[in-house]
């Protein structure tokens, strides 16, 4: 089986311990319970939503999926229970995972992605219409969702500029604890619900549109009212098109394991498309009840704090919020503490939240750099593929690519020169040791430098390509070697 936070690497486990495990979890656990139903019955039920779903609009009036090709059978199975072991854990640890390439709702879960990800500029506006009467706040406040680091990045630089000092400040980083297995399918699809109808009706109210037009490479746009002349790979939704959708996906999750069938009656699967916004919204949904409850209270102490707060899915991020962590669980607080709870990863005046490190300094206050759990002491067993191998069927263009997409990575969550130095090094240090041919490496480095000749201040090529290369040879004679928080300089 793979092992997990490194899906490129395989484990071999003993096959009865295997087996023992993923009954242990679908008998004696709580998220799933053998059915009665038979596969062809709930293949059928599935794949004929699935394709009333998937009618385009000039057929149905305003339909939902992905693509024209939901069609019945083409290999169409209930999803395998497997399991990816947790290496880095002591003792070691199991996540419980749906595997398949060809779900019965696939179809169905790939759309809600797409419409889900349009509703998220709506769902900020109605945070940051409450947001906007707390002190100080800006005219268009981010709510907690993001989508990557690089707003955390933003984020810092912000605060920053807001203080007058340099003072350290206290931050704090938590995880849900798992988040998917344990949500309450009842309280998802009523607090969706209602999200996504107060959403159509901000949009009635603002412009008048009450439907959404989305295409199947996510591009979206609401429309007052259906109109000729829309493609076959386009579909438009109503509210309640997709409460109806959201609703079904949850209520028929099926896993087949034994020769069984079982059906998930807490939680949803990581593995489904559109897991992520699910999660992403149902906590949203609470973060926003709180924000309107302070502000109702005018405890605008707390309101201030929680726009210093982020979350990317099940990660939370709180800068220098010494009453929201006393807030975080239900009646009083944000979440409900049964189906959400968090726990305290880090915190302090340096604290790693996702692949940032955020450390502060009197000069500069907050700083953000590149960190990298997989260089922890507790992932040293595992040996993790890190880059396709030189003898990849992929287009030497692409492989070699990797140098400036991560450069643009670097450069936009690193605050120092000196990081951006260190971590394109690491890179190109760890290609040529899987037989990169140099030349190739150094001309994307050059292409990049030309492209952005201000980073950082503004330098000459030279100066930029001697502080690289300097790094990497510090790295080959082991002067300085990578680890979790940046380089380590003997």
């Amino acid at each position: 089986t793979t092992v997990d936070k490194a899906e490129n690497n395989f484990c071999i486990m003993c096959k009865k311990h295997y087996l023992l495990q993923c009954l242990q979890e679908l008998e004696h656990g709580v998220a799933y319970r053998e059915t009665e139903r038979v596969e062809e019955e709930i293949l059928l039920s599935c794949q004929q939503f699935s394709e009333a779903f998937n009618r385009p609009a000039a057929e149905s009036g305003g339909g939902t999926a992905p693509g024209n090709d939901a069609h019945r059978d083409s290999g169409v199975k209930i999803p395998n229970f497997h399991i990816r072991v947790k290496m880095h854990k002591s003792p070691l640890g199991f996540r419980f995972v749906a595997g398949s390439r060809n779900a019965p709702l696939t179809f169905v879960s790939q759309w809600l992605t797409m419409v889900l990800k349009a509703c998220l500029p709506v769902a900020d506006t109605l945070w940051g219409r409450v947001a906007s009467k707390i002190p100080g706040a800006g005219p268009k406040e981010a709510s907690w969702v993001i989508t990557d680091s690089e707003e955390i990045s933003r984020l810092c630089r912000s605060v920053n500029k807001s203080r007058g000092d340099r003072d350290p400040m206290p931050l704090a980083a938590y995880d849900f604890t798992t988040m998917y297995t344990k949500l309450c399918l009842s309280d998802l699809k009523e607090r969706l619900a209602s999200l996504i109808t107060a959403v159509f009706e901000h949009q009635i109210a603002t412009s008048r549109t009450k439907l959404l037009l989305v295409n199947k490479y996510g591009h979206h746009e609401w429309i007052v009212n259906l109109r000729a002349g829309i493609p076959d790979s386009t579909r438009v939704f109503s509210a309640q098109q997709i409460i109806e959708a959201i609703s079904f996906l949850v209520d028929n999750t099926y896993v087949r394991f034994a020769g069984k069938l079982w059906h998930q009656v807490i939680g949803i699967p990581m593995g489904t498309n559109c897991a992520g916004f699910l999660a992403n919204l149902y906590c949203f949904t609470y973060e926003l009840d709180f924000l309107k409850r302070v502000v109702e209270d005018k405890n605008y102490i707390l309101a201030q704090e929680m726009l210093r707060t982020r979350r990317y899915i099940d990660d939370l991020i709180a800068i220098n919020c010494t009453h929201l962590p006393g807030k975080l669980y239900l009646p009083e607080g944000i979440y409900p503490s049964q189906i959400l709870s968090l726990v305290l990863a880090a915190d302090g005046e340096t604290v790693p939240y996702m692949d940032l490190l955020i450390r502060q300094n009197r000069r500069r206050g907050l700083i953000t750099a590149i960190y990298d759990k997989r260089l922890d002491d507790k992932y040293a067993d595992i040996k993790v593929i890190r880059y396709p191998d030189t003898q990849s069927i992929l287009a030497t263009k692409a492989k070699c690519g990797i140098v400036t997409s991560q450069m643009y990575r670097f450069l936009r969550r690193c605050s120092l020169a000196t990081d951006f130095v260190y971590n394109t090094a690491l890179v190109l240090h760890r290609l040529m040791g899987k037989g990169y041919q140099t030349s190739l490496l150094w001309a994307q480095v050059r292409r990049f430098l030309v492209k952005h000749p201000d980073v950082y201040g503004g330098r000459e090529m030279g100066v930029w390509c001697n502080r690289i290369r300097n790094k990497i040879e510090a790295l080959v004679c082991g002067s300085c070697v990578p680890g979790p928080m940046g380089q380590v300089v003997k």
